[in-house]
């Protein structure tokens, strides 16, 4: 008979729990990698490398077996949110292939890969060296999306609106001007069939901006700003690469959020709401007085009591700007002991 007093029978029986009830099974519990008394630390525990430990929004758990969630790993859109944003790119992917193949006589086929968030820093360091991007905007919005493939990838789209044929990926070269007027030409698409592949009533209107060849050193976005780092699978005669598209996280969850669930317009109460909040908004207006140019001398020597003629002839109103852009045009004059505007016309 064993003495339970013994230190290595207690060694053995604690290590082996089944031991003492055979026939029985014991439940396996899952704990925390940094639970107290485990000398394990989180990367001991998991065994991730580049590819797998990015979660997405189409990410699945294995079988429904625990797993240990690693807060340092990025993560993608969530709910409705993750949801609506593939739905759009699937219904982008069919769009831009009917139109590309009717442009260009080729097909491209897009399929969404992974959709993380990054800080802004973070994904430019993720973008292949030499690449092709453009910076692509929302009518109207804030939202600004940096769009990059690779420069090799960039020459095949070329060769396809050629039509010459696209066997294998060309070696990378620098691009000539009309050869980059070509690229732009897919980039244009890619623009449009965002906007005409927005599931609701209205389609958006993306427009194409400046052309960048170094997004890597881009200053687009704040560095820390969080961003959705979608990765797009462009598959083009045969080849496979992939497409890289930044976006501001709030700003794409703004616009995603604006739907509804399920992609389902806003209730009524929630839209008069949203209104009401945008016609609160305050806005700075701006009364021209005219403008003038100096010399650097003049300006230098410029002393109390100087009078500076302005180009606004005083028979005519002045302008009143909103954001840069004249809106209104009227009069200066006084109310009580302030300076007031008096509006004659509009713009």
């Amino acid at each position: 008979m064993d003495d339970p007093k013994h230190p290595e029978q207690l060694d053995r029986q604690s290590q082996n729990p089944a031991a003492e009830s055979p026939g029985v099974e014991t439940e396996e519990k899952f704990s925390s990698p940094v639970e107290a008394g485990s000398n394990q630390t989180v990367d001991e525990e998991q065994h991730f490398d580049d590819s797998e430990s990015l979660a997405s929004v189409d990410s699945v758990a294995n079988e429904g077996k625990p797993t240990t969630f690693d807060f340092r790993v990025p993560i993608g859109l969530a709910g409705d949110v993750g949801e609506q944003w593939l739905g759009w790119l699937d219904l982008l992917a069919t769009d831009f292939n009917e139109k590309w193949l009717q442009l260009a006589n080729a097909e491209n086929r897009l399929r969404s890969k992974s959709n993380i968030t990054l800080t802004f820093d973070a994904a430019k360091k993720r973008l292949p060296k030499p690449a092709v991007s453009y910076h692509v905007s929302l009518n109207d919005q804030p939202l600004t999306m940096l769009v990059v493939m690779e420069r090799a990838l960039a020459m095949a789209v070329v060769m396809q609106v050629l039509g010459e044929p696209v066997d294998e990926m060309p070696q990378d070269r620098p691009l000539s001007v009309i050869e980059h007027s070509l690229c732009e030409m897919w980039f244009s698409q890619f623009a449009t069939s965002m906007g005409d592949s927005w599931p609701q009533k209205d389609p958006l209107i993306f427009k194409l901006g400046d052309l960048d060849l170094r997004p890597h050193r881009s200053r687009l976005h704040e560095p820390k700003e969080s961003m959705l780092f979608a990765t797009i699978e462009l598959e083009t005669g045969g080849q496979q690469r992939e497409l890289f598209c930044l976006l501001p996280l709030s700003d794409i969850e703004s616009l995603l959020h604006t739907t509804g669930s399920h992609g389902l317009p806003l209730s009524k109460s929630s839209e008069m709401a949203m209104q009401q909040r945008a016609h609160d908004l305050p806005v700075a207006v701006t009364v021209a007085l005219g403008s003038a140019y100096l010399r650097v001398s003049e300006l230098a020597n410029l002393v109390e009591g100087d009078v500076i003629v302005l180009d606004q002839r005083i028979s005519e109103p002045l302008p009143l700007k909103v954001a840069e852009k004249t809106k209104f045009f009227g009069w200066l004059g006084r109310k009580g002991n302030r300076q007031a505007f008096k509006v004659s016309e509009v713009a």
